[in-house]
């Protein structure tokens, strides 16, 4: 094959992606991210019932085809330990490797247009790191002031396993955010317009989130705010590094810091543990997911929506 014939080529493949409808770029982001990302967690969930179910996957299965109500909530205590949630946790960072070789070879996008910059990372990381520590710290101290958050007395925390949570939820975030905003709001905004590609990219985001699980529309939106908020970031920054640590530092410190998580029992994987209720369901979230599930949760993401794109209405500015 002659040189021009692979150019020839390589230009067809870069007009096809460029030329794609709005509906087959959601298509191609359900099959090649979504579903994927759906698989692992699956694949996790067995993982971690075969090493903490007595007897493990033969045992489950027999359970399975027996009494699948009572298999249902076998799994879904399983996923509340931490172990077991530290397992799910961990294979969202294994879909950063098949995120990236979708988009650098057959998509062929460059490490620098999905965000990978290479100066400064070590700053851009920090400086996420603090602005995402500062989302949940800032609504802990909300509920704590108003008298809604409420210590737990616990054993002394399993340090080991923190560490663990911090690593994890740092590759989690990483992988969400470039399936979520290095790619999808990125194709998106070729060929529409920015406002509806970071709503589209948002919505879906939200939707990963509260799959198989009974959620407000409240958390809904409040996940659809966070995802605003960050393509709004990915778009003044293009900066992976900075959201992936943004990202992984709201998880962390929500289910290892103040142990505010819903999704596990964190009475031995975090550094404090606060218990969040009171009269109003709309302040505590109610038994839909602590700041996600509240309309603390609301202020603090517009709040952060509007601060970043106050330089945008004003004038272009970087870090």
């Amino acid at each position: 094959m002659n040189k021009n014939t692979v150019e020839t080529k390589k230009a067809t493949s870069s007009n096809e992606r460029h030329g794609r409808s709005l509906g087959r770029e959601i298509a191609v982001f359900f099959l090649k991210f979504f579903l994927v990302r759906v698989g692992l967690m699956y694949l996790a969930l067995y993982v971690a019932t075969a090493i903490i179910y007595n007897g493990g996957l033969i045992a489950y299965f027999k359970l399975l085809g027996t009494n699948f109500a009572e298999a249902f909530n076998v799994m879904s205590e399983i996923m509340i330990t931490p172990i077991g949630y530290l397992i799910f946790i961990i294979s969202a960072g294994l879909t950063i490797p098949i995120y990236l070789r979708f988009c650098l070879r057959k998509e062929e996008m460059s490490f620098e247009s999905l965000g990978f910059r290479r100066k400064h990372i070590p700053r851009y990381c920090v400086i996420g790191y603090i602005v995402g520590s500062s989302f949940i710290t800032l609504a802990s101290l909300i509920w704590i002031l108003l008298g809604y958050a409420h210590p737990i007395t616990t054993t002394f925390p399993n340090i080991g396993l923190i560490v663990a949570f911090f690593f994890a939820f740092l590759a989690q975030g990483l992988s969400e955010e470039i399936a979520f905003r290095a790619y999808f709001f990125t194709v998106l905004s070729r060929r529409h317009n920015a406002v509806l590609s970071s709503v589209i990219s948002s919505i879906a985001f939200a939707l990963l989130h509260v799959l198989g699980g009974t959620v407000s529309l409240l958390t809904f939106f409040n996940l659809t705010l966070f995802g605003l908020f960050a393509c709004a970031t990915f778009a003044r920054f293009h900066n992976i590094w900075l959201l992936g640590a943004l990202h992984g530092a709201c998880n962390f410190f929500e289910n290892n810091v103040f142990g505010l998580g819903l999704s596990t029992d964190t009475t031995n994987a975090s550094l404090l543990n606060y218990s969040v209720s009171g009269p109003n369901a709309l302040i505590t979230g109610g038994s839909y997911g602590g700041l996600w599930g509240s309309a603390i949760g609301t202020a603090v993401m517009l709040v952060a929506i509007i601060i970043i794109l106050i330089p945008k209405m004003t004038r272009k500015n970087n870090i």
